[in-house]
Formats: structure tokens, C-alpha cells, sequence
């Protein structure tokens, strides 16, 4: 078994006018090279991810990858290792076409895209199962999807409760001063 395989099931290696960036994940003891098809990649050791990495250093969900129209950018969702980029450490950074993101074992490099030769044999190197049948493909997509929109319906409550924990608390500070509960020094 490859150190990372990779669980999306699309066959990466046909032409489709949309790929504009490749995607070059090198370990110690692999390299990988993935078109990048989509506008958004899960990273992680979890069956939802659409890289799934081989690692007792990473979560389940370690980071997303959200394409954009000059970048990639490479967002840390929760522990893990730390994403270092030009020798930075960073919770997201912006990936320019031959730039590198290292995280743990693993090192994320932005390339310009190109179609390589056509893995041969029914396990290719991305993972895909033959014997996987289209409602379970689906079945499967449907899962990454909803867990996917599950994180971010709960980062946006975390970030409705902080944003109002915040302003609550400008409020009451607001009041403290009007009452009088607040004594601040006079300027002389």
C-alpha cells in the first residue's frame, strides 16, 4: 500500500480544459502528483478526505485547500502538525505555482498543470476502487459533502457566538462608563 492513498474516486489523468494546477505531494518515501479538479480538497487521515494521508501525526480533517483564480490556499482546520511555509509557521497560507507547504512528514507543492500517463491496472495510485459501485461513490461523496457542511455550519455558530461575546462585552463596558462604575483618571 502507497504511504498515501488517495480516496477521491475521479480519473485525474483525462484532459478537462478546467485543470489549471497540479497538485505535487512528496514524503519520505512517495511523491504524487494530483490535478487539481475541484474548488475545495479535504486533507487528512479520514475516509471523507479527498487526500488521505498515512500519518499518526494528522487528524481525520487536517486542512482544506481552496483553489482561487491566481493561488491555492492551504487552511489548517485543527490540530496537527504545524503548516510551515518559507519557513513560517502558519495557519493558512497562499500557495503561488511553485511554492510548498510543509506539514509533518508531507511536503504540498502548487505546480502548473499537466496530464501524466495512465495508471495501468484496476487500483490506480488515486485510490479508486473498480469494485466500487456508482451509488457507493455517491453514497461517499454525499458524506464528505455533509461532513464538510457540518464543520462549516458549526465554525460559523463558534464565530456568531465570539463575535457576540464580543460585543456584549463592549456593551456592559458602554454601561460601567454611563453609571459611573468606571473611574478613569483626568488629564491634568
Amino acid at each position: 500500500m502507497s504511504e498515501f492513498p488517495l480516496s477521491s474516486s475521479a480519473n485525474y489523468f483525462e484532459e478537462s480544459p478546467r485543470k489549471k494546477w497540479s497538485l505535487r505531494i512528496d514524503s519520505r518515501y512517495d511523491k504524487h502528483v494530483i490535478p487539481v479538479e475541484k474548488e475545495r480538497f479535504l486533507i487528512g487521515t479520514g475516509e471523507a478526505c479527498d487526500i488521505q494521508l498515512d500519518s499518526d501525526t494528522l487528524p481525520e480533517l487536517f486542512a482544506v485547500l481552496v483553489v482561487n483564480d491566481d493561488s491555492i490556499t492551504f487552511e489548517v482546520l485543527g490540530q496537527g502538525p504545524r503548516l510551515m511555509h518559507n519557513g513560517i509557521s502558519a495557519d493558512s497560507v497562499d500557495l503561488m505555482p511553485g511554492e510548498s507547504a510543509d506539514f509533518g512528514n508531507y511536503s504540498l507543492t502548487l505546480l502548473p498543470f499537466s496530464a501524466g500517463p495512465k495508471p495501468d491496472g484496476p487500483d490506480d495510485e488515486q485510490g479508486f476502487r473498480i469494485d466500487e459501485s456508482i451509488t457507493e461513490l455517491i453514497e461517499m461523496i454525499e458524506r464528505e459533502e455533509e461532513f464538510a457542511d457540518d464543520y462549516l455550519a458549526k465554525h460559523t455558530l463558534v464565530t456568531r457566538a465570539l463575535l457576540q461575546a464580543i460585543e456584549d462585552a463592549g456593551v456592559k463596558e458602554d454601561d460601567r462608563e454611563q453609571n459611573g462604575d468606571i473611574h478613569r483618571p483626568h488629564a491634568a
